[in-house]
């Protein structure tokens, strides 16, 4: 899977990689580095590459956590950024058991969830450099 995402054209041209997903697929591990193709005018990474990186993976991740019972969309995201990339930043993006289990409580419940994540991208130092926020819609397949 991991070398799916990062020969996909639209993943790679964002100039990040994939370089761990967990057994489980619980947890993806990304690496953007700061190279010519992921600089921006001043020098720093690209806001465009930070985000378009970390787009469609916590969808995907549940797509396939969850299964094809439930229908998973991303509905909204936005970036925040808190300091330059100056070098290569790094994203852990995992889901838990626990969150799995809420939204299929909740879609027991509800006919339909919105729920807000937010993901970060970290400096070598640890430091925040970026957060994205994306908000994903969730329901029960209709059966036929």
């Amino acid at each position: 899977m991991r070398w799916m995402f990062n020969l996909f054209p639209v993943f790679r041209n964002t100039g990040a990689r994939i370089t761990h997903i967990s057994d489980d697929q619980h947890l993806i591990k990304l690496k953007l580095p700061l190279k010519r193709s992921t600089k921006n005018y001043v020098g720093t990474i690209y806001g465009g590459s930070m985000y378009s990186a970390l787009d469609g993976i916590l969808m995907v991740m549940f797509i396939r956590l969850l299964g094809k019972d439930y229908v998973v969309w991303d509905k909204s995201g936005r970036i925040e950024y808190l300091k330059p990339g100056r070098g290569t930043l790094y994203a852990d993006v995992e889901i838990a058991q626990d969150e799995l289990a809420f939204i299929r409580a909740k879609l027991r419940e509800e006919s339909k969830l919105e729920k807000e994540y937010t993901l970060e991208w970290r400096a070598e130092d640890g430091e925040i450099c970026c957060r994205v926020h994306k908000l994903l819609y969730f329901r029960l397949r209709e059966r036929s």
